[in-house]
C-alpha cells in the first residue's frame, strides 16, 4: 500500500531501487528557462519538503547528495552495512532538477506553469521520493521481479503527488508516456509493463480525491501543434497589431466549452460572500447593465440570464473565478488556436463566410439597437444569447466570435507579434491593458474575426466583456 496523508501503511517487502529512469540525453528541451536554477542539495531538500508538505506527508528522515554527470536522479540507500549508518537518499543531478524550477510557484500551492518537461521532471523526482516514504529502500536481496509492486506504489505516490499540485490525469499520463519509460516490462526487468504504470497513477489519483476524467468537466481537450498565428492571408481587415504571421507551438490544453455564465459566476461569489476583494472589483453589481443581484444575502442571475454569459466582470475577477475553479484563462495564443479548430485558416470560429457568420455567432445584427448593425443578418438576439445557442466550430466550441469579448491572461502589446517567442507565447510584461478576444454582440463582423485583437484596462467592467476557462 502507499503512503497517503500523513497515514504511512507498510508493503510486506522492501527492496532497494537503483534508478530507472536513466539519462535524459534522448529528450528533448522544448522551452528555455530563465529562473534562478537549483544548485544545492540544501535547495532540492527544501523543494522535496514543500512538496511532501503540500500533499499531507510527515518530514521522513533521509539525505539529499547531489549526483552530478548521471542526467537523472533516484533513492538509494548510502552508507556502510558494518557501521549501521545506512540512510536513504535522493541522489540528483543539477542539470536534471533545473528543468522544472521554473514552473513551481508554491504562493497559491499549485504549480504555476503546466509545461510537458515539468510534469515529466516531477514525476520522476515523485517517484524516487516515493520510495522513500514507503520505506522500499531497506532490503537489497530481493530479485528484480519481487520489485514490481514497489514500482508501481511508487507511481501511485507520484500520481497522488502531481494531483494535488495540480496536474489533470492527463498531464501526469503523458509524464508517464514520455522517451524514459519502457513500454514493456521486459525493457527494464523491476519495472512493470506501461499500462499497469498508467493505472497506478491513476489510483494515486483516487487516493488524492482528484478527477479521473481525463477530460475536465465543461472543457474540450486542444490537441497541441504549430499554426501560423495573426493575420490571415488575403484578410484585408487585419490591423496592424495582428502582424507579422508568425509561427506558434503549443503545448495541448483545455478550453472551455461555453463562456462562463452568470448562474456559474454566482457560485463563486456565494462561495466567496463578496464581489470584490479589497480595491479591486470583481463585478460591478451595482451597474444596471449586471444580471447578477444580491438579495438577501445572496448573489442570483437575474431572471431569465443564468445561462448567459457574464458581464461587467474585470480581469481581476475572472481571473479570480478561474483560480477559485482550479484552472486559468487563456492566452492570447491558446484563444486564437482553438477559435480557429486547431489553427485552421478560419476568418470567424467555425467559419469563414461572412454571410453565414450569424449561425455561429452573436454580432451587431439586425437586432442591434446602433447605427453600425448589419441589417442583413439576422442572429436572433439583441444583446447577450445564452451560450451555446448557435452552431461550435470544428473543435466543439461555442461563441469564440461574438456574444461577449473574453479576457485572456496575456499582458496587451501591439507589438508584442514582433519579439514573442515561438514556443507557448504569453506576455508576461505589466502595463496598462490586458487582452481580450472575439468580438461582442455590438461589434461588427470584422472584430469578430479570430486574429483580431482588443484591450481593456484590467479593472474595466462592461457590458461586453466576459470570460471562458482554460486548463
Amino acid at each position: 500500500m502507499m503512503l497517503v496523508g500523513s497515514l504511512l501503511m507498510t508493503t510486506n517487502g522492501q527492496a532497494q531501487n537503483t534508478g530507472f529512469y536513466g539519462t535524459q540525453k534522448n529528450v528533448k528541451v522544448e522551452r528555455q528557462f530563465s529562473a534562478v536554477k537549483l544548485k544545492s542539495a540544501k535547495e532540492i531538500e527544501s523543494l522535496i519538503m514543500k512538496i511532501l508538505k503540500k500533499v499531507g506527508v510527515r518530514k521522513r528522515h533521509f539525505k539529499v547528495i547531489e549526483m552530478k554527470g548521471s542526467g537523472f536522479c533516484l533513492a538509494k540507500m548510502t552508507g556502510d552495512i558494518k557501521k549501521n549508518n545506512r540512510q536513504p537518499a535522493i541522489l540528483y543531478d543539477p542539470l536534471f532538477l533545473e528543468q522544472f524550477r521554473s514552473g513551481f510557484d508554491f504562493t497559491n500551492g499549485r504549480i504555476s506553469d503546466k509545461q510537458k518537461m515539468d510534469w515529466i521532471a516531477l514525476s520522476i523526482l515523485a517517484h524516487e521520493v516515493g520510495h522513500i516514504i514507503n520505506q522500499h529502500l531497506a532490503n537489497d536481496m530481493l530479485q528484480d521481479e519481487s520489485k514490481q509492486p514497489l514500482e508501481l506504489e511508487a507511481d501511485e505516490f507520484s500520481g497522488f503527488v502531481l494531483c494535488r499540485l495540480g496536474a489533470t490525469l492527463k498531464q501526469a499520463q503523458a509524464a508517464m508516456y514520455s522517451e524514459l519509460v519502457p513500454a514493456h516490462a521486459e525493457e527494464w526487468e523491476s519495472h512493470p509493463a506501461r499500462a499497469d504504470r498508467l493505472a497506478a497513477i491513476k489510483r494515486g489519483f483516487e487516493e488524492a480525491e482528484c478527477s479521473t476524467d481525463l477530460v475536465p468537466e465543461g472543457m474540450i481537450f486542444v490537441e497541441g501543434g504549430s499554426f501560423i498565428m495573426g493575420c490571415l492571408e488575403g484578410d484585408n481587415d487585419c490591423q496592424d497589431d495582428e502582424k507579422p504571421r508568425h509561427e506558434v507551438i503549443l503545448d495541448d490544453f483545455y478550453i472551455g466549452k461555453y463562456e462562463v455564465t452568470n448562474a456559474e459566476y454566482c457560485e463563486f461569489l456565494n462561495a466567496k460572500g463578496k464581489h470584490k476583494d479589497g480595491d479591486k472589483t470583481w463585478l460591478a453589481i451595482e451597474s444596471s447593465y449586471c444580471k447578477i443581484e444580491y438579495k438577501n444575502g445572496r448573489y442570483t442571475p437575474k431572471s431569465a440570464y443564468g445561462k448567459h454569459p457574464v458581464v461587467v466582470v474585470t480581469w481581476y475577477g475572472a481571473d479570480a473565478y478561474a483560480k477559485w475553479k482550479g484552472m486559468r484563462l487563456p492566452t492570447e495564443a491558446e484563444w486564437e488556436y482553438a477559435a480557429r479548430s486547431r489553427g485552421k485558416n478560419e476568418k470567424w470560429a467555425g467559419t469563414s463566410s461572412e454571410g453565414r457568420l450569424d449561425s455561429y455567432g452573436n454580432f451587431c445584427d439586425k437586432n442591434c439597437s446602433y447605427s453600425w448593425k448589419k441589417e442583413n443578418a439576422n442572429d436572433g438576439y439583441e444583446r447577450t444569447a445564452p451560450v451555446g445557442s448557435f452552431q461550435p466550430n470544428d473543435l466543439g466550441v461555442y461563441d469564440m466570435s461574438g456574444n461577449v469579448w473574453e479576457w485572456c491572461s496575456d499582458w496587451y502589446d501591439k507589438e508584442y507579434y514582433k519579439t514573442s517567442p515561438k514556443i507557448n507565447p504569453q506576455n508576461t510584461y505589466k502595463n496598462k491593458f490586458r487582452s481580450l478576444r472575439g468580438g461582442s454582440w455590438d461589434d461588427l463582423p470584422r472584430n469578430c474575426r479570430t486574429s483580431y485583437r482588443y484591450n481593456f484596462s484590467p479593472s474595466n467592467t462592461v457590458i461586453i466583456a466576459g470570460f471562458r476557462l482554460a486548463q
